[in-house]
């Protein structure tokens, strides 16, 4: 009786080992890509489930007529970077729910830790681009090189294969490697400013806001490709966009002509319709950032206007190419959310289309292997929850009443006081 008593007792645990209780989510209007839906979903194991196949449910949440997108993407920013950034304003991105995204210029030596931070603070899907390369006057030298007030000046040599790596000669492609290699996860990015420009070279003015030569450029691409790193370009000129379109990056970080380097006028920024038919035929992603321009304080309401006339053309024709864009701000005060209404409010893109690029077409693009960025069966269930419509809204973006990763809601701690 023993014995029998004991086998029972074994499967009677096994059977309740084997059913999963599922969360269940009702009341609420669901986006689909097009528009808000009301329905209702299941969450079992971080992942949306077929109603059919749920034995149990464990909680209901009833969502009251809420609106819930995919959480949102910054697929370019910077502050979060290092352990320190990463430590202090991961807050930021868990308030307004942006769970997916890359820091796209982190130090070789410090980027497995801070991968380390981001996943503690509750970030796992912020992507590190553990490698910078540029040359030795190049960007981001000047911003390195800034002491703070009442500390001595830095010396090039105390930044240089630090801060980022320097790159000037075909020939340090393979010296850099072992650096490279420490600190590149997936991304690595590579800096291009104005490299047709030769009188920018040896030139005080210039110094320590230039990048890789186009020799260098052609290169270094296919290299790192090779060795299964995506190559993420920053560019400023629109001869800058045309040479990463050549090398074959995989993304452009940067829309040329948000800001107008001295003497230049827009021809210098203005990109061909090859050029974008090009891009388009090789799948590269651009990261507009183009609300970048509300950081520069010195521009002339006239010149403002030249910079938007510009931008919305060469977004025009990289869109009518059919180049695929990805949603990043650059902005290490602000967030996707700024760029988002900038590109809705500004320059007038589609709301339809900027929310399905940042809660869709972002985080695939940032994580090809996963089923992310869908509310979907069988996808992730990570999303946000929102009062009031903010695809009407944008503004209603950065405030999600509730935010949920993987089936987990995302608790943020409140503020200490000063």
């Amino acid at each position: 009786m023993t014995v029998k008593y004991a086998l029972f007792t074994l499967l009677l645990s096994a059977f309740s080992v084997s059913v999963h209780s599922a969360e269940v989510y009702r009341n609420g209007k669901w986006w689909d890509g097009s528009d808000f839906v009301a329905t209702t979903f299941y969450v079992e194991d971080g992942v949306f489930v077929d109603p059919g196949a749920v034995e149990k449910v464990s909680i209901s949440h009833d969502l009251q007529g809420a609106f819930v997108l995919p959480p949102l993407a910054d697929a370019h920013n910077h502050n979060l970077q290092s352990p320190w950034l990463a430590d202090n304003f991961h807050d930021r991105y868990l308030k307004q729910g942006i769970l997916y995204g890359a820091m796209l210029c982190g130090s070789h030596s410090s980027a497995k830790l801070t991968r380390e931070r981001l996943k503690l603070a509750g970030l796992p899907s912020i992507k590190v681009a553990g490698a910078c390369l540029s040359s030795s006057d190049g960007h981001p030298l000047r911003m390195a090189l800034k002491s703070r007030e009442g500390q001595p000046d830095v010396a090039p040599d105390r930044i240089y294969d630090k801060s980022y790596l320097v790159i000037d000669t075909v020939a340090d492609i393979n010296k850099k490697w072992p650096l490279i290699e420490q600190g590149a996860v997936d991304l690595v990015k590579i800096i291009i400013v104005h490299h047709e420009d030769q009188t920018r070279r040896d030139n005080e003015e210039f110094f320590g806001v230039n990048g890789l030569s186009a020799e260098v450029v052609v290169a270094l691409v296919p290299f790192l490709q090779e060795r299964g790193l995506r190559v993420v370009a920053h560019t400023e000129s629109a001869a800058d966009f045309a040479l990463a379109v050549a090398a074959g990056v995989d993304w452009i970080g940067h829309l040329p002509g948000y800001h107008w380097s001295t003497g230049k006028t827009a021809a210098a920024y203005r990109l061909t319709e090859e050029v974008a038919a090009q891009a388009a035929a090789k799948g590269i992603h651009v990261i507009p950032t183009a609300g970048v321009v509300n950081l520069f304080s010195d521009l002339s309401p006239a010149q403002r206007q030249q910079v938007q006339a510009l931008q919305r053309e060469n977004l025009r024709r990289l869109r009518q190419a059919g180049v695929s864009f990805l949603t990043g701000s650059d902005q290490f005060m602000g967030s996707v959310v700024d760029e988002l209404i900038y590109l809705r409010e500004i320059l007038g893109f589609d709301a339809q289309a900027l929310i399905n690029s940042a809660t869709r077409t972002t985080p695939q693009a940032l994580f090809p292997g996963r089923k992310v960025g869908k509310l979907e069966i069988g996808f992730e269930a990570s999303f946000n929850v929102y009062q009031t419509n903010p695809v009407t809204d944008f503004s209603n973006l950065s405030a999600p009443a509730q935010v949920v990763q993987q089936g987990a809601e995302v608790i943020i701690q409140p503020e200490q006081p000063n």
